[in-house]
């Protein structure tokens, strides 16, 4: 027997199994004694080792925090005293554990369990394309009181729907400075892609202005989801009435298979150019046509009249029935 202590349970008592290897009697820990310039050919401690008792020892098995608390021991006791002689220390027996300063890496998962599901990106959804339009010619006029209006062509060149295609009449003065704004609606809702109508725009009594500038007032989508549907003008007559004035009477027919009511009429004078230079609005004399139904009508040309047209458009319309 050799008189040293077990890093584990500090027992005295230890059998000697191999060649600087121990096994504890008491709690079968196995370690191994390394006597560094102490160790005698024999194996056996030296006196000085033997005098000073029992050596701090470290066992198979122990976790990091006993093999860090072990070391601080040994070190602390070879800083503490200088002088001493030299001690012996135990260390865990490489070859039947490995060494509990490294550790090691979780196991990888099996390959069954890693998902293969590609990723699925979100829809995304392109937003609509802005509406847009332009305005194709521009005609002032004056009434015979001395008011002042502005017919344009509206034309949309976008790729959606506007609704109450509206244009802006700004006067500025001599000195540049805005004196007037006029603001007039499409007596037509409702403009598809490609779509053109006349929009009138006055002002009953100007202020004195230098000059005018007609602008499209920003393309709105429609807020409502019913178009207007075409009706069909069978045939209209022109009735001269003297002084500028004149009648424009015809046929109304609602040739879709869509009930439809407030039916409106829209009649346009146009020069040689093909601009607006006459303008007048009015409902049908029957306001609600049923599928294959007709109206007559009349529409008055006088009051936004620039010069004698050359041709006359009568347009129609209505809204379809609920």
């Amino acid at each position: 027997m050799v008189e040293i202590a077990c890093p584990r349970c500090s027992s005295s008592e230890a059998d000697k199994v191999g060649p600087d290897v121990f096994v504890c009697s008491h709690c079968q820990t196995r370690f191994i004694v390394d006597h560094g310039r102490a160790k005698l050919p024999d194996g056996h401690m030296t006196p000085a080792a033997a005098k000073r008792g029992r050596t701090p020892m470290l066992a198979l098995g122990l976790g990091v925090g006993a093999f860090v608390a072990a070391l601080v021991v040994v070190l602390g006791l070879s800083s503490s005293d200088s002088t001493a002689p030299e001690r012996t220390v135990a260390m865990p027996e490489v070859a039947n554990a490995p060494s509990p300063l490294i550790t090691s890496p979780p196991p990888s998962p099996p390959s069954s369990s890693i998902s293969t599901r590609p990723t699925v990106s979100p829809s995304v959804v392109a937003a609509p394309p802005p509406p847009s339009a332009t305005l194709e010619a521009t005609v002032r006029g004056e009434t015979s009181i001395g008011g002042h209006f502005w017919l344009a062509t509206y034309r949309n060149t976008g790729e959606a729907p506007i609704g109450r295609p509206a244009i802006v009449v700004s006067l500025f003065d001599g000195s540049g400075a805005r004196v007037g704004e006029e603001r007039g609606y499409a007596y037509r809702d409702y403009l598809g892609p490609g779509e053109s109508t006349t929009v009138h725009a006055m002002s009953r009594k100007p202020p004195k202005y230098e000059r005018a500038e007609v602008t499209i007032v920003d393309p709105q989508v429609p807020s409502f989801s019913r178009e207007p549907v075409n009706l069909e003008v069978r045939e209209h007559t022109v009735n001269n009435l003297g002084r500028g004035r004149s009648h424009v009477i015809g046929t109304v027919e609602n040739s879709s298979e869509t009930a439809v009511d407030f039916v409106k009429i829209m009649v346009v004078g146009r020069n040689d150019a093909g601009d607006p230079v006459a303008y007048g609005t009015a409902y049908a004399t029957d306001k609600d046509l049923g599928p294959g139904e007709s109206s007559g009508f009349k529409v008055n040309l006088g009051t936004w009249v620039v010069e004698d047209p050359k041709t006359i458009e009568a347009i129609a319309f209505g809204r379809p029935s609920r």
